[in-house]
Protein backbone atom coordinates (compact mmCIF):
# COMPACT_ATOMS: atom_id res chain seq x y z
CA UNK A 1 0.00 0.00 0.00
CA UNK A 2 2.91 2.51 0.98
CA UNK A 3 4.28 1.63 -2.68
CA UNK A 4 1.43 1.95 -4.01
CA UNK A 5 0.92 5.66 -2.58
CA UNK A 6 4.24 6.52 -3.31
CA UNK A 7 4.03 5.75 -7.11
CA UNK A 8 0.82 7.93 -7.01
CA UNK A 9 2.56 10.84 -5.70
CA UNK A 10 6.02 10.48 -8.24
CA UNK A 11 3.36 10.24 -11.33
CA UNK A 12 1.63 13.40 -9.98
CA UNK A 13 4.96 15.09 -9.35
CA UNK A 14 6.19 14.61 -12.87
CA UNK A 15 2.30 15.36 -13.82
CA UNK A 16 2.59 19.19 -12.51
CA UNK A 17 6.65 19.09 -14.04
CA UNK A 18 4.62 18.73 -17.32
CA UNK A 19 2.28 21.73 -16.24
CA UNK A 20 4.79 23.74 -15.05
CA UNK A 21 6.92 23.10 -18.68
CA UNK A 22 3.27 24.06 -20.39
CA UNK A 23 3.20 27.58 -18.94
CA UNK A 24 6.59 28.07 -19.79
CA UNK A 25 6.07 27.48 -23.13
CA UNK A 26 3.36 29.27 -22.88
CA UNK A 27 5.09 32.24 -21.22
CA UNK A 28 8.21 32.21 -23.45
CA UNK A 29 5.55 32.45 -26.73
CA UNK A 30 3.74 35.50 -25.22
CA UNK A 31 6.68 37.43 -24.50
CA UNK A 32 8.66 36.64 -27.83
CA UNK A 33 5.75 36.55 -30.68
CA UNK A 34 2.19 37.86 -28.77
CA UNK A 35 1.06 41.02 -29.99
CA UNK A 36 -0.89 41.42 -26.73
CA UNK A 37 2.50 41.47 -24.25
CA UNK A 38 3.28 44.91 -24.79
CA UNK A 39 -0.19 45.93 -24.14
CA UNK A 40 0.31 44.14 -21.12
CA UNK A 41 3.60 45.78 -20.06
CA UNK A 42 1.35 49.17 -20.63
CA UNK A 43 -1.09 48.51 -18.54
CA UNK A 44 1.57 47.75 -15.93
CA UNK A 45 3.31 51.00 -16.57
CA UNK A 46 0.23 52.90 -15.94
CA UNK A 47 -0.50 50.94 -12.47
CA UNK A 48 3.28 51.60 -11.20
CA UNK A 49 2.69 54.99 -11.90
CA UNK A 50 -0.23 55.21 -9.14
CA UNK A 51 0.34 55.34 -5.54
CA UNK A 52 -1.17 52.60 -3.31
CA UNK A 53 -3.07 55.33 -1.73
CA UNK A 54 -4.68 56.46 -5.14
CA UNK A 55 -5.61 52.83 -5.81
CA UNK A 56 -6.87 52.39 -2.24
CA UNK A 57 -9.07 55.86 -3.04
CA UNK A 58 -9.92 54.35 -6.48
CA UNK A 59 -11.17 51.28 -4.76
CA UNK A 60 -14.64 49.51 -7.16
CA UNK A 61 -15.25 45.93 -7.50
CA UNK A 62 -15.66 46.60 -10.88
CA UNK A 63 -11.80 47.36 -11.43
CA UNK A 64 -10.26 44.02 -11.43
CA UNK A 65 -8.31 44.70 -8.11
CA UNK A 66 -6.96 41.49 -7.85
CA UNK A 67 -4.93 41.23 -10.78
CA UNK A 68 -3.99 45.30 -10.53
CA UNK A 69 -3.20 45.15 -7.10
CA UNK A 70 -1.12 42.23 -7.40
CA UNK A 71 0.74 42.54 -10.49
CA UNK A 72 1.90 46.52 -9.04
CA UNK A 73 3.07 44.70 -5.55
CA UNK A 74 4.88 42.07 -7.26
CA UNK A 75 5.73 43.81 -10.56
CA UNK A 76 7.54 46.11 -8.41
CA UNK A 77 9.15 43.15 -6.26
CA UNK A 78 10.59 41.05 -8.64
CA UNK A 79 9.49 42.71 -12.05
CA UNK A 80 6.50 42.24 -13.83
CA UNK A 81 7.47 39.81 -16.54
CA UNK A 82 8.85 37.36 -13.07
CA UNK A 83 5.31 38.23 -11.88
CA UNK A 84 3.66 36.69 -14.92
CA UNK A 85 6.33 33.70 -15.77
CA UNK A 86 5.41 32.77 -11.84
CA UNK A 87 1.82 33.70 -11.95
CA UNK A 88 1.02 32.00 -15.38
CA UNK A 89 2.68 28.46 -14.30
CA UNK A 90 1.42 28.39 -10.95
CA UNK A 91 -2.77 29.26 -11.93
CA UNK A 92 -2.22 26.88 -15.09
CA UNK A 93 -0.67 23.80 -12.60
CA UNK A 94 -3.76 24.78 -11.03
CA UNK A 95 -5.84 24.55 -13.64
CA UNK A 96 -4.94 21.68 -15.22
CA UNK A 97 -5.43 19.94 -11.95
CA UNK A 98 -8.99 20.68 -11.37
CA UNK A 99 -9.54 19.60 -15.22
CA UNK A 100 -7.92 16.32 -14.06
CA UNK A 101 -10.20 15.75 -11.12
CA UNK A 102 -13.29 16.30 -13.08
CA UNK A 103 -12.21 14.21 -16.12
CA UNK A 104 -12.57 10.28 -17.00
CA UNK A 105 -9.38 10.84 -19.35
CA UNK A 106 -7.31 13.33 -17.76
CA UNK A 107 -4.31 12.75 -20.94
CA UNK A 108 -7.28 13.54 -23.09
CA UNK A 109 -9.12 16.52 -21.55
CA UNK A 110 -5.44 18.08 -21.22
CA UNK A 111 -4.70 17.40 -24.97
CA UNK A 112 -7.89 19.45 -25.83
CA UNK A 113 -6.92 21.88 -23.34
CA UNK A 114 -3.54 22.92 -24.91
CA UNK A 115 -5.15 22.65 -28.21
CA UNK A 116 -8.31 24.50 -27.43
CA UNK A 117 -6.97 26.92 -25.05
CA UNK A 118 -3.44 26.97 -24.09
CA UNK A 119 -1.83 29.32 -26.90
CA UNK A 120 -5.32 31.75 -26.44
CA UNK A 121 -5.10 31.85 -23.11
CA UNK A 122 -1.43 31.74 -21.21
CA UNK A 123 0.13 32.40 -24.22
CA UNK A 124 -1.89 35.70 -25.14
CA UNK A 125 -4.95 36.36 -22.96
CA UNK A 126 -3.28 36.00 -19.91
CA UNK A 127 -5.78 38.03 -17.24
CA UNK A 128 -8.99 35.39 -18.89
CA UNK A 129 -5.72 32.64 -18.15
CA UNK A 130 -5.58 33.09 -14.27
CA UNK A 131 -9.52 33.93 -13.61
CA UNK A 132 -10.47 31.03 -15.07
CA UNK A 133 -8.28 28.82 -13.31
CA UNK A 134 -10.41 29.78 -10.73
CA UNK A 135 -13.69 29.22 -12.82
CA UNK A 136 -12.54 25.92 -13.01
CA UNK A 137 -11.72 25.78 -9.30
CA UNK A 138 -15.22 26.92 -8.70
CA UNK A 139 -17.46 24.29 -11.40
CA UNK A 140 -15.53 21.77 -9.38
CA UNK A 141 -16.23 23.44 -5.89
CA UNK A 142 -20.37 23.36 -7.14
CA UNK A 143 -19.70 19.28 -8.12
CA UNK A 144 -19.00 18.98 -4.38
CA UNK A 145 -21.78 20.33 -3.52
CA UNK A 146 -20.23 23.64 -2.06
CA UNK A 147 -22.06 26.23 -3.31
CA UNK A 148 -20.90 28.97 -1.55
CA UNK A 149 -17.53 28.01 -1.75
CA UNK A 150 -18.45 28.08 -5.68
CA UNK A 151 -20.19 31.46 -5.52
CA UNK A 152 -16.66 33.53 -3.92
CA UNK A 153 -14.06 31.70 -6.46
CA UNK A 154 -16.66 33.42 -9.41
CA UNK A 155 -16.88 36.36 -7.37
CA UNK A 156 -12.91 36.53 -6.90
CA UNK A 157 -12.27 35.20 -10.86
CA UNK A 158 -14.05 38.29 -11.53
CA UNK A 159 -11.48 41.06 -9.65
CA UNK A 160 -9.13 39.48 -12.53
CA UNK A 161 -11.05 39.73 -15.36
CA UNK A 162 -14.73 41.33 -14.23
CA UNK A 163 -16.50 39.31 -17.44
CA UNK A 164 -16.24 36.34 -15.30
CA UNK A 165 -19.75 37.35 -13.18
CA UNK A 166 -21.37 35.84 -16.25
CA UNK A 167 -20.60 32.46 -14.98
CA UNK A 168 -22.76 32.81 -12.13
CA UNK A 169 -25.16 30.91 -14.51
CA UNK A 170 -23.49 27.81 -13.67
CA UNK A 171 -26.03 27.88 -10.50
CA UNK A 172 -29.66 28.17 -12.23
CA UNK A 173 -28.09 25.08 -14.85
CA UNK A 174 -26.72 22.94 -12.10
CA UNK A 175 -30.47 22.88 -10.13
CA UNK A 176 -32.64 23.47 -12.66
CA UNK A 177 -32.79 21.22 -15.50
CA UNK A 178 -35.91 23.67 -16.65
CA UNK A 179 -33.33 26.41 -17.21
CA UNK A 180 -31.17 24.04 -19.08
CA UNK A 181 -34.04 22.98 -21.64
CA UNK A 182 -34.76 26.73 -22.06
CA UNK A 183 -30.33 27.25 -22.80
CA UNK A 184 -31.35 24.80 -25.74
CA UNK A 185 -33.73 26.14 -27.44
CA UNK A 186 -32.26 29.56 -27.24
CA UNK A 187 -29.12 27.75 -28.44
CA UNK A 188 -31.17 25.69 -31.14
CA UNK A 189 -32.66 28.84 -32.42
CA UNK A 190 -29.83 31.36 -31.75
CA UNK A 191 -28.95 31.44 -35.79
CA UNK A 192 -32.06 33.22 -36.27
CA UNK A 193 -30.88 36.49 -35.01
CA UNK A 194 -28.17 36.76 -37.52
CA UNK A 195 -30.87 35.43 -40.15
CA UNK A 196 -33.32 38.13 -38.93
CA UNK A 197 -30.30 40.72 -38.70
CA UNK A 198 -31.54 41.27 -34.67
CA UNK A 199 -28.30 42.19 -32.25
CA UNK A 200 -28.48 42.50 -28.17
CA UNK A 201 -25.17 44.17 -28.55
CA UNK A 202 -26.98 47.78 -27.45
CA UNK A 203 -28.23 45.59 -24.28
CA UNK A 204 -24.75 44.71 -23.42
CA UNK A 205 -23.51 48.42 -24.22
CA UNK A 206 -25.84 49.76 -22.03
CA UNK A 207 -25.10 47.65 -19.22
CA UNK A 208 -21.32 48.27 -19.84
CA UNK A 209 -21.63 51.97 -19.09
CA UNK A 210 -23.27 51.50 -15.92
CA UNK A 211 -20.62 49.17 -14.51
CA UNK A 212 -17.31 49.77 -16.31
CA UNK A 213 -16.85 52.58 -18.85
CA UNK A 214 -14.10 51.15 -20.34
CA UNK A 215 -15.84 48.08 -21.91
CA UNK A 216 -17.64 50.86 -24.56
CA UNK A 217 -14.00 50.85 -26.04
CA UNK A 218 -15.33 47.72 -28.16
CA UNK A 219 -18.62 49.45 -29.42
CA UNK A 220 -16.40 52.50 -30.97
CA UNK A 221 -17.13 53.02 -34.66
CA UNK A 222 -12.99 52.88 -35.51
CA UNK A 223 -12.58 49.83 -33.27
CA UNK A 224 -16.30 48.04 -34.89
CA UNK A 225 -14.96 49.11 -38.49
CA UNK A 226 -11.80 46.99 -38.00
CA UNK A 227 -13.70 43.86 -36.48
CA UNK A 228 -13.85 40.84 -38.58
CA UNK A 229 -11.20 42.19 -41.07
CA UNK A 230 -9.72 38.66 -41.44
CA UNK A 231 -13.76 37.14 -42.66
CA UNK A 232 -13.09 34.31 -39.92
CA UNK A 233 -16.07 35.15 -37.58
CA UNK A 234 -18.85 33.23 -39.56
CA UNK A 235 -16.38 30.38 -40.04
CA UNK A 236 -15.37 30.32 -36.91
CA UNK A 237 -19.40 30.67 -35.46
CA UNK A 238 -20.61 27.54 -37.67
CA UNK A 239 -17.73 25.60 -37.11
CA UNK A 240 -18.58 25.63 -33.16
CA UNK A 241 -22.14 26.07 -33.60
CA UNK A 242 -21.83 22.33 -35.18
CA UNK A 243 -19.34 21.45 -32.76
CA UNK A 244 -21.68 21.99 -29.86
CA UNK A 245 -25.08 20.60 -31.79
CA UNK A 246 -23.08 17.11 -32.02
CA UNK A 247 -22.24 17.69 -27.96
CA UNK A 248 -25.78 17.85 -27.41
CA UNK A 249 -26.47 14.79 -29.64
CA UNK A 250 -24.08 12.51 -28.01
CA UNK A 251 -24.65 13.49 -24.53
CA UNK A 252 -28.89 13.54 -24.99
CA UNK A 253 -28.82 10.99 -22.64
CA UNK A 254 -26.88 12.73 -19.23
CA UNK A 255 -27.35 16.29 -19.86
CA UNK A 256 -30.70 16.53 -19.01
CA UNK A 257 -30.57 14.25 -16.16
CA UNK A 258 -26.94 14.64 -14.95
CA UNK A 259 -26.44 18.52 -13.60
CA UNK A 260 -22.84 17.79 -13.83
CA UNK A 261 -22.88 16.76 -17.47
CA UNK A 262 -25.33 20.21 -17.93
CA UNK A 263 -22.98 22.69 -16.32
CA UNK A 264 -20.28 21.54 -18.83
CA UNK A 265 -22.25 21.82 -21.78
CA UNK A 266 -24.34 24.87 -20.70
CA UNK A 267 -22.10 27.20 -20.39
CA UNK A 268 -20.36 26.26 -23.58
CA UNK A 269 -23.88 26.78 -25.44
CA UNK A 270 -23.94 30.17 -23.78
CA UNK A 271 -20.52 31.24 -25.64
CA UNK A 272 -22.20 30.07 -28.56
CA UNK A 273 -25.74 32.41 -27.72
CA UNK A 274 -23.13 35.45 -27.34
CA UNK A 275 -21.62 35.13 -30.43
CA UNK A 276 -25.28 34.91 -32.38
CA UNK A 277 -26.89 37.21 -30.33
CA UNK A 278 -24.16 40.13 -30.44
CA UNK A 279 -22.71 39.35 -33.94
CA UNK A 280 -22.59 43.16 -35.52
CA UNK A 281 -19.28 43.49 -32.76
CA UNK A 282 -16.66 40.76 -33.20
CA UNK A 283 -14.43 41.22 -30.73
CA UNK A 284 -17.00 41.56 -27.39
CA UNK A 285 -18.63 37.92 -29.13
CA UNK A 286 -15.67 36.12 -29.61
CA UNK A 287 -14.29 36.96 -26.21
CA UNK A 288 -17.12 36.41 -24.37
CA UNK A 289 -17.81 33.03 -26.31
CA UNK A 290 -14.19 31.73 -26.09
CA UNK A 291 -14.59 32.85 -21.97
CA UNK A 292 -17.71 30.68 -21.73
CA UNK A 293 -16.35 27.46 -23.79
CA UNK A 294 -13.76 27.10 -21.46
CA UNK A 295 -15.54 23.64 -20.02
CA UNK A 296 -14.86 22.85 -24.00
CA UNK A 297 -12.13 20.47 -22.62
CA UNK A 298 -14.06 18.36 -20.00
CA UNK A 299 -17.46 17.85 -22.56
CA UNK A 300 -15.56 16.97 -25.44
CA UNK A 301 -13.60 14.48 -23.82
CA UNK A 302 -17.05 13.01 -22.57
CA UNK A 303 -17.96 12.96 -26.27
CA UNK A 304 -14.90 11.16 -27.15
CA UNK A 305 -15.94 8.38 -24.72
CA UNK A 306 -19.07 8.26 -25.60
CA UNK A 307 -18.45 7.37 -29.42
CA UNK A 308 -15.35 5.11 -28.42
CA UNK A 309 -17.84 3.19 -26.10
CA UNK A 310 -19.73 2.47 -28.96
CA UNK A 311 -16.60 1.61 -31.13
CA UNK A 312 -17.11 4.53 -33.53
CA UNK A 313 -13.79 4.63 -33.74
CA UNK A 314 -13.44 6.35 -36.18
CA UNK A 315 -15.81 9.56 -34.77
CA UNK A 316 -12.84 9.64 -32.39
CA UNK A 317 -10.17 10.00 -34.86
CA UNK A 318 -12.14 13.21 -36.39
CA UNK A 319 -12.51 14.61 -32.86
CA UNK A 320 -8.44 14.54 -32.19
CA UNK A 321 -7.86 15.40 -35.70
CA UNK A 322 -10.01 18.12 -35.29
CA UNK A 323 -8.49 19.54 -32.26
CA UNK A 324 -4.90 18.92 -33.43
CA UNK A 325 -5.66 21.27 -36.96
CA UNK A 326 -7.56 23.63 -34.41
CA UNK A 327 -4.34 23.96 -32.65
CA UNK A 328 -2.44 24.56 -35.61
CA UNK A 329 -4.52 26.85 -37.08
CA UNK A 330 -4.60 28.98 -33.88
CA UNK A 331 -1.19 29.11 -33.05
CA UNK A 332 -0.36 30.49 -36.95
CA UNK A 333 -3.38 33.15 -36.09
CA UNK A 334 -1.83 33.77 -32.82
CA UNK A 335 1.74 33.81 -33.89
CA UNK A 336 2.69 34.44 -37.50
CA UNK A 337 5.86 36.53 -36.79
CA UNK A 338 7.44 33.01 -35.75
CA UNK A 339 5.95 31.36 -39.32
CA UNK A 340 8.96 31.85 -42.03
CA UNK A 341 6.26 32.60 -44.93
CA UNK A 342 4.27 34.65 -43.05
CA UNK A 343 6.80 37.52 -41.93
Amino acid sequence: MEFIKFQLKRNQVLTNSIYLALGLIAFLLMISASKDWKDYKWLFLLIEEKSWMDLILSFSLTHEVVYFWSSKFWGELIGFKSFTLLTTMALLTLKLNFYQKMSDRAWLTIFFYCCFYLFLLEGTVLRVAYATALVIMAIYTLYDKKPVLSLCLILLSSQIHFTCLVFLIIFPIFYSKHFFTALVTVFLLSPLFIFFNISLFQIIELLSAYINQKYLFYADPTIVSEQNRTGLFFYFLAIFYALNLFVVYTLRNSIFSDPKVRVLVGTGLMGIIFMSTMYTHVAPATRLAELMMITLPLYLTSVFLEWQKNKYYWVCYLIITFAALYALARFVYLYPSLIPFLK
